[in-house]
Protein backbone atom coordinates (compact mmCIF):
# COMPACT_ATOMS: atom_id res chain seq x y z
CA UNK A 1 0.00 0.00 0.00
CA UNK A 2 1.22 3.52 -0.80
CA UNK A 3 1.82 5.93 2.10
CA UNK A 4 -1.19 7.95 3.14
CA UNK A 5 -1.49 11.37 1.47
CA UNK A 6 -4.32 12.73 3.60
CA UNK A 7 -4.06 15.50 6.20
CA UNK A 8 -5.64 13.51 9.03
CA UNK A 9 -7.06 15.26 12.10
CA UNK A 10 -5.92 13.55 15.33
CA UNK A 11 -9.26 11.84 15.91
CA UNK A 12 -9.37 10.26 12.42
CA UNK A 13 -5.89 8.86 11.75
CA UNK A 14 -5.52 5.37 10.26
CA UNK A 15 -3.64 4.29 13.38
CA UNK A 16 -6.21 2.77 15.70
CA UNK A 17 -9.07 3.09 13.20
CA UNK A 18 -11.46 0.18 12.85
CA UNK A 19 -11.32 0.48 9.07
CA UNK A 20 -8.85 2.23 6.78
CA UNK A 21 -9.52 2.12 3.02
CA UNK A 22 -7.21 3.39 0.27
CA UNK A 23 -8.09 3.66 -3.43
CA UNK A 24 -6.41 5.31 -6.39
CA UNK A 25 -6.35 5.63 -10.14
CA UNK A 26 -4.89 7.98 -12.73
CA UNK A 27 -6.63 10.19 -15.28
CA UNK A 28 -5.73 12.26 -18.32
CA UNK A 29 -8.04 14.98 -16.96
CA UNK A 30 -6.56 18.04 -15.26
CA UNK A 31 -6.92 18.51 -11.50
CA UNK A 32 -9.23 21.45 -12.25
CA UNK A 33 -11.59 19.30 -14.31
CA UNK A 34 -11.58 16.53 -11.71
CA UNK A 35 -12.16 19.04 -8.93
CA UNK A 36 -15.15 20.57 -10.73
CA UNK A 37 -16.93 17.20 -10.70
CA UNK A 38 -15.74 16.18 -7.25
CA UNK A 39 -17.21 19.25 -5.56
CA UNK A 40 -20.42 19.09 -7.65
CA UNK A 41 -22.01 16.93 -4.95
CA UNK A 42 -25.54 17.55 -6.21
CA UNK A 43 -24.66 15.45 -9.27
CA UNK A 44 -22.80 12.58 -7.58
CA UNK A 45 -25.80 10.28 -7.81
CA UNK A 46 -25.82 10.59 -11.61
CA UNK A 47 -22.43 8.90 -11.91
CA UNK A 48 -21.82 7.22 -8.52
CA UNK A 49 -24.59 4.75 -7.64
CA UNK A 50 -23.58 4.54 -3.97
CA UNK A 51 -24.76 8.13 -3.40
CA UNK A 52 -28.47 8.61 -2.80
CA UNK A 53 -30.73 11.38 -1.50
CA UNK A 54 -28.02 14.03 -1.03
CA UNK A 55 -29.34 17.26 0.47
CA UNK A 56 -27.43 20.43 1.33
CA UNK A 57 -28.31 21.77 4.78
CA UNK A 58 -27.10 25.39 4.64
CA UNK A 59 -27.26 26.29 0.96
CA UNK A 60 -29.00 25.35 -2.28
CA UNK A 61 -25.81 23.74 -3.65
CA UNK A 62 -24.84 22.35 -6.08
CA UNK A 63 -21.16 22.56 -5.05
CA UNK A 64 -19.30 21.83 -1.84
CA UNK A 65 -17.46 24.65 -0.06
CA UNK A 66 -15.51 25.06 3.20
CA UNK A 67 -17.70 24.18 6.17
CA UNK A 68 -20.49 22.87 3.92
CA UNK A 69 -22.95 20.56 5.67
CA UNK A 70 -24.94 17.95 3.79
CA UNK A 71 -26.84 14.75 4.43
CA UNK A 72 -26.82 11.76 2.12
CA UNK A 73 -27.29 8.01 2.08
CA UNK A 74 -24.25 5.90 1.24
CA UNK A 75 -23.76 2.17 1.79
CA UNK A 76 -27.46 2.21 2.65
CA UNK A 77 -26.88 4.40 5.73
CA UNK A 78 -27.95 8.06 6.26
CA UNK A 79 -24.86 10.16 7.01
CA UNK A 80 -24.46 13.74 8.25
CA UNK A 81 -21.34 15.28 6.71
CA UNK A 82 -19.22 18.43 7.10
CA UNK A 83 -16.48 19.58 4.71
CA UNK A 84 -13.33 20.03 6.82
CA UNK A 85 -10.60 20.54 4.21
CA UNK A 86 -10.99 22.47 0.97
CA UNK A 87 -7.88 23.28 -1.09
CA UNK A 88 -8.81 23.67 -4.76
CA UNK A 89 -7.96 21.89 -6.90
CA UNK A 90 -5.90 19.37 -4.93
CA UNK A 91 -7.41 18.47 -1.55
CA UNK A 92 -10.92 17.83 -0.25
CA UNK A 93 -11.99 16.07 2.94
CA UNK A 94 -15.08 15.68 5.07
CA UNK A 95 -16.10 14.10 8.36
CA UNK A 96 -19.29 12.13 8.74
CA UNK A 97 -21.45 10.67 11.48
CA UNK A 98 -24.03 7.93 11.26
CA UNK A 99 -25.74 5.60 13.70
CA UNK A 100 -22.99 3.82 15.59
CA UNK A 101 -20.08 5.16 13.55
CA UNK A 102 -17.90 8.13 12.63
CA UNK A 103 -15.79 8.51 9.50
CA UNK A 104 -13.34 10.76 7.72
CA UNK A 105 -12.97 10.77 3.92
CA UNK A 106 -10.11 12.54 2.13
CA UNK A 107 -9.34 13.13 -1.54
CA UNK A 108 -5.99 14.10 -3.11
CA UNK A 109 -5.57 15.14 -6.76
CA UNK A 110 -1.90 15.17 -7.71
CA UNK A 111 -0.72 16.40 -11.14
CA UNK A 112 1.97 14.19 -12.68
CA UNK A 113 2.99 15.45 -16.11
CA UNK A 114 0.07 14.89 -18.47
CA UNK A 115 -1.76 12.74 -15.89
CA UNK A 116 -3.45 13.33 -12.55
CA UNK A 117 -3.24 10.84 -9.73
CA UNK A 118 -6.55 10.47 -7.87
CA UNK A 119 -6.36 9.11 -4.32
CA UNK A 120 -9.21 8.68 -1.88
CA UNK A 121 -8.86 7.45 1.70
CA UNK A 122 -11.33 6.80 4.49
CA UNK A 123 -11.18 5.80 8.14
CA UNK A 124 -14.09 4.62 10.25
CA UNK A 125 -14.57 4.07 13.96
CA UNK A 126 -17.48 2.93 16.10
CA UNK A 127 -19.66 0.02 17.05
CA UNK A 128 -21.10 -0.65 13.61
CA UNK A 129 -17.71 -0.75 11.83
CA UNK A 130 -16.40 -3.10 14.53
CA UNK A 131 -19.34 -5.47 14.17
CA UNK A 132 -19.26 -5.54 10.37
CA UNK A 133 -15.63 -4.74 9.63
CA UNK A 134 -14.81 -7.76 7.46
CA UNK A 135 -17.81 -7.22 5.19
CA UNK A 136 -17.79 -3.43 5.32
CA UNK A 137 -14.12 -2.99 4.43
CA UNK A 138 -14.47 -5.01 1.24
CA UNK A 139 -17.55 -3.08 0.19
CA UNK A 140 -15.96 0.29 0.94
CA UNK A 141 -12.90 -0.43 -1.16
CA UNK A 142 -15.02 -1.85 -3.98
CA UNK A 143 -17.36 1.14 -4.10
CA UNK A 144 -14.59 3.69 -3.72
CA UNK A 145 -12.69 2.16 -6.62
CA UNK A 146 -15.81 2.56 -8.72
CA UNK A 147 -16.00 6.17 -7.50
CA UNK A 148 -12.44 7.19 -8.42
CA UNK A 149 -12.70 5.52 -11.83
CA UNK A 150 -16.10 7.11 -12.52
CA UNK A 151 -14.69 10.51 -11.54
CA UNK A 152 -11.80 10.02 -13.96
CA UNK A 153 -14.14 9.11 -16.83
CA UNK A 154 -16.46 12.01 -16.14
CA UNK A 155 -13.68 14.62 -15.98
CA UNK A 156 -12.02 13.27 -19.12
CA UNK A 157 -15.13 14.42 -20.97
CA UNK A 158 -14.62 17.99 -19.72
CA UNK A 159 -15.18 20.17 -16.67
CA UNK A 160 -18.53 20.62 -14.97
CA UNK A 161 -20.40 23.71 -16.07
CA UNK A 162 -20.42 26.62 -13.60
CA UNK A 163 -23.48 26.37 -11.33
CA UNK A 164 -26.43 28.66 -11.94
CA UNK A 165 -26.79 29.08 -8.18
CA UNK A 166 -23.61 29.48 -6.18
CA UNK A 167 -23.39 28.09 -2.68
CA UNK A 168 -22.62 30.58 0.08
CA UNK A 169 -19.49 29.50 1.94
CA UNK A 170 -19.58 29.34 5.70
CA UNK A 171 -18.22 32.71 6.93
CA UNK A 172 -16.11 31.03 9.61
CA UNK A 173 -14.39 28.64 7.21
CA UNK A 174 -11.37 29.40 5.10
CA UNK A 175 -9.90 28.13 1.85
CA UNK A 176 -6.23 27.24 1.86
CA UNK A 177 -4.81 27.46 -1.68
CA UNK A 178 -2.78 24.41 -2.60
CA UNK A 179 0.84 24.77 -3.64
CA UNK A 180 1.40 22.45 -6.56
CA UNK A 181 5.17 22.46 -6.45
CA UNK A 182 5.23 21.52 -2.81
CA UNK A 183 2.67 18.77 -3.25
CA UNK A 184 4.56 17.29 -6.19
CA UNK A 185 7.82 17.29 -4.29
CA UNK A 186 6.62 15.34 -1.28
CA UNK A 187 4.27 12.78 -2.83
CA UNK A 188 5.88 9.99 -4.84
CA UNK A 189 4.66 9.33 -8.36
CA UNK A 190 2.44 6.29 -8.90
CA UNK A 191 0.43 5.42 -11.99
CA UNK A 192 -1.29 2.11 -11.31
CA UNK A 193 -4.86 1.65 -10.20
CA UNK A 194 -5.31 0.07 -6.83
CA UNK A 195 -7.68 -0.34 -3.94
CA UNK A 196 -6.82 -1.65 -0.51
CA UNK A 197 -8.46 -1.73 2.87
CA UNK A 198 -6.78 -2.34 6.19
CA UNK A 199 -8.29 -3.25 9.56
CA UNK A 200 -5.78 -2.03 12.16
CA UNK A 201 -5.53 -4.26 15.19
Amino acid sequence: MSPSLAHWPPYATPQGATIYAYNETTSSATPEALWSWLVRAADWSTWYANCKRLRFQDSPGPDLYPGCRFRWTTFGVPVSTVVDEFEPPLRLAWSGTAFGSTGYHAWTLLPQGSQTRIVTEETQRGVIPRLGRWILQREIVRQHQLWVEALARRAEQGSAQPPRVHASPCPTASVRPAVRGRASSVIPARSERRGTAVCPR
